[in-house]
């Protein structure tokens, strides 16, 4: 609708809904937001036999951190506090938690063996650890990364492969398949989008005339249904960033990358965040992101650690990165949390900015009462000076 044609409809002294559609406010792509502020605090002391934590983060927003047999979860969500939630009886040094997507099951990699056991079964908050040592599944499967394809498989990288692991079968006799194959260097993250594109990269390049350290392919479903699809030529190179290991997608499909690559590029001491529309326009032919555009590469520096190697996992119900960290020094870890969308609630028509058409809305609805009035802004049924004053103090601001 013009504009001019828009401010005529809706500047009569009741705006009728059918008019003027109600719309959501907006917020700002997190995207734009991760790095803006933080909150940092420490997981766990590092269990024995362990050299780092991994993360996840429960349905409820509450985090998750496991280090030598232990798993630990947040206090609360945001706390940043953190009990004994369940022990496993297996030493490790973890190499990623994932919570199933239905939120019913977790799985460890312990390094030695996948362990996955029911939610459910951790702790209740006051409670001591529950031992779950004799109701957990074991999988001794290689692997340095895993996430859920669903709620019964898992894809592991590990040995310069990434295979799927079904855990419904035998633990004495896994069920497992090859899905990627050939990435002629270190095992690297490993990741599933929404349309199930699998992600995974080369965690260090073996041959220098092959792909490079931190190499990022997709590969589409229909390359790993039936056989395994192979690294160096096939899928669609997303770009080359650190070492990408922590490969992880956040609500909105950007993708977290985290590592180092110490030797070669000399990228290190950053947490790279590739933006959705640069990984969607790989897909579409366009080429591999340019990690010099900051429209491309957000790079996340929590800690004042040059030689940094981050890693991350989103917390969808917060909205929040987390990034994880370990000091070589001190050997404790630090995780630092932001959050991603900025909320613009004056942004009424949902355009990304509050500017005239939204004031607009709240003058021709001022004074109005009821419930989905577009001008409330706050919410209290009424539209009157206190959306007013909100409106014009965000004036001008956008995403």
């Amino acid at each position: 609708m013009p504009y001019a044609r828009f401010v005529r409809r809706c500047a009569a002294p009741l705006c009728a809904l059918t008019l003027c559609a109600s719309v959501a406010p907006a917020q700002c792509p997190a995207f734009d937001g991760y790095g803006a502020s933080w909150r940092t605090f420490t997981p766990a002391p590092i269990g024995a036999g362990s050299f780092t934590i991994a993360g996840a983060a429960l349905h409820d927003g509450r985090l998750l951190a496991v280090t030598g047999d232990t798993v630990y979860v947040e206090t609360a969500t945001s706390s940043g506090v953190f009990n004994a939630g369940a022990t496993f009886g297996l030493t490790s040094d973890p190499a990623f938690i994932a919570v199933s997507p239905d939120g019913l099951a977790l799985a460890v990699g312990t390094g030695t063996a996948v362990v996955v056991f029911e939610t459910s079964e951790l702790a209740a908050q006051g409670d001591p650890a529950a031992d779950v040592s004799a109701t957990a599944l074991l999988f001794g499967v290689p692997h340095y990364d895993g996430v859920w394809l669903d709620d019964t498989r898992l894809a592991l990288s590990a040995d310069g492969v990434v295979v799927e692991l079904d855990v419904t079968s035998d633990p004495l006799a896994p069920s497992v398949r090859t899905l990627i194959a050939n990435i002629d260097g270190a095992s690297a993250g490993v990741s599933v989008d929404a349309d199930g594109n699998l992600y995974t990269g080369n965690g260090f390049a073996f041959d220098p005339d092959g792909t490079r350290t931190g190499d990022i392919k997709a590969f589409a479903p229909a390359l790993y249904a039936a056989t395994p699809a192979d690294f160096v030529h096939e899928g669609v190179l997303i770009g080359t960033v650190l070492s990408a290991v922590s490969l992880r997608f956040d609500a909105e499909g950007n993708l977290f990358v985290g590592g180092g690559d110490f030797f070669d590029s000399g990228e290190v001491g950053y947490l790279g965040v590739i933006r959705a529309d640069a990984i969607d326009a790989a897909l579409m032919g366009a080429g591999p992101l340019d990690i010099k555009n900051p429209a491309h590469l957000l790079r996340l520096t929590p800690v004042a650690d040059p030689f940094a190697f981050y890693g991350a996992f989103p917390n969808h119900a917060t909205g929040e990165i987390v990034v994880t960290y370990v000091s070589y020094d001190t050997g404790v870890a630090t995780w630092s949390a932001s959050v991603g969308p900025r909320p613009l609630p004056a942004d009424i028509d949902g355009d990304n900015a509050v500017g005239f058409s939204d004031l607009v809305i709240v003058l021709s609805q001022f004074g109005s009462e009821g419930a989905g009035l577009q001008g409330d802004v706050n919410g209290d049924g009424v539209v009157d000076f206190d959306d007013l004053t909100i409106v014009l103090e965000s004036f001008g601001d956008a995403c």
